[in-house]
């Protein structure tokens, strides 16, 4: 570390006597003369060190210039952006609350104590900070930006929207930032609004694969369902190593009626992540739709083998056994549906369709009437279904006083 060579007197009086300021800053602590000089010498060298990459070389020049100077509030606001860059928000928001109560309307003072609120997990006084931030530096775009997101982390979307709309007032090729504007519309389902913030957002980074995947989703909102398919391929060129991209890519191909390029992308989705229930659950999808009813199986049996209570994925395996004349085994699929989450009448219905095959009238007709009893307006549909057309005259079903 460099040393610093003791700075020369101040001015003296004629009696000998050194003359101190007039005004508010003869009374910085009893850091004058020597010390304050001192201070901003060790100011200046920390931010050198900081600029150089050394986090911890900093901290110590800039600690020994608030030693010197408790009131240099640049100090205390570098030494609390070094703390959190070294990982310790804790002596970050320590730092910088001396920085406020030094001046409590720096804005950048509040902007760096929100940021470190917010790496110590304090959201809502982070939230706070911010606020604080642009009512002190209303000019400052990131304040605004870091507003916005802390507000969208409280679910207050809606002025999430303003805080990012005025920070792109003020700045607007921020990429970033048009991107966080479209998430907090599309979580308002505002898609065409979000779809022009993505755009924004790639007339800023034209090759950001995560900004051309969001505005997939925006176009698939909208029903544009060519346009976010033709989105999601340039997201998987720009970053073919992305699961969730190919998963999305499949389920474009799956709304268009593609089974074949939609098994091809949810095959590269389970090669980037094996053991993703969804992605498998989603092939056995279209290689049903391909004719392919044994290895859809294997792969509904896969999903249900990693998440033991995926219900759709447990109903799959059973229409896909159905489908097979498994049965027995149709009927347990479903029972393990009915078991891993809230009853559906859907899962019920099945397992009645082969209990009335097989012969099981009893059970059959208690599994109709659970499931009209979730929903009524089931009673009507069920009535005009063959397999189901005697056992719906049960009074169970159907009440003597309704018919």
């Amino acid at each position: 570390m460099s040393r610093f060579s003791k700075p020369a007197p101040g001015p003296r009086g004629p009696d000998g006597a050194r003359t101190e300021p007039a005004g508010d800053d003869a009374t910085v602590s009893a850091a004058t003369g020597d010390e304050v000089v001192d201070s901003v010498l060790y100011l200046e060298a920390g931010t050198a060190h900081f600029a150089d990459g050394d986090v911890e070389g900093a901290i110590e020049l800039w600690q020994r210039a608030v030693d010197r100077n408790p009131r240099l509030i640049e100090a205390w606001i570098d030494l609390g952006r070094a703390h959190r860059a070294a990982g310790n928000p804790a002596a970050a928001v320590d730092s910088l609350r001396r920085a406020v109560d030094l001046d409590h309307v720096r804005g950048d003072a509040w902007f760096e104590l929100g940021r470190s609120l917010e790496a110590g997990g304090e959201k809502g006084e982070a939230l706070n900070a911010y606020r604080r931030a642009t009512e002190f530096g209303p000019d400052v775009a990131e304040a605004w930006s870091n507003l916005g997101a802390s507000l969208e982390g409280a679910d207050r979307h809606c002025e999430a929207v303003d805080c990012y709309r005025k920070a792109l007032a003020i700045q607007d090729d921020m990429g970033e930032v048009w991107c966080n504007l479209g998430n907090a519309l599309t979580t308002l389902s505002r898609f065409e609004e979000a779809s022009d913030a993505y755009r924004r957002a790639l007339d800023a980074e034209p090759e950001s694969a995560r900004y051309w995947f969001n505005l997939a989703y925006a176009r698939a909102g909208l029903g544009q369902l060519e346009a976010a398919l033709q989105a999601y391929r340039r997201a998987a060129e720009l970053k073919p190593e992305d699961h969730a991209i190919w998963y999305n890519l499949g389920g474009a191909f799956a709304d268009l009626g593609d089974s074949a390029e939609a098994a091809r992308a949810y095959r590269v989705a389970i090669g980037l992540r094996p053991e993703d229930p969804l992605s498998w659950n989603n092939l056995g999808n279209t290689l049903v739709q391909l004719d392919q009813g044994s290895d859809a199986l294997e792969c509904y049996r896969k999903a249900v083998e990693i998440a033991p209570d995926y219900d759709v994925a447990w109903n799959n395996l059973g229409v896909a056994l159905n489908g097979l004349g498994e049965f027995d085994s149709a009927l347990h699929a479903y029972s393990r549906a009915l078991d891993a989450g809230p009853p559906r009448p859907t899962y019920l219905i099945n397992q009645a369709s082969v209990l009335a095959r097989t012969g099981r009238r009893e059970e059959a007709v208690e599994r109709l009437a659970r499931a009209v009893e979730i929903d009524p307006k089931l009673r009507g549909l069920l009535s005009g279904l063959p397999e189901f057309k005697e056992l719906v005259r049960d009074p169970r079903i159907c009440p003597v006083e309704e018919e």
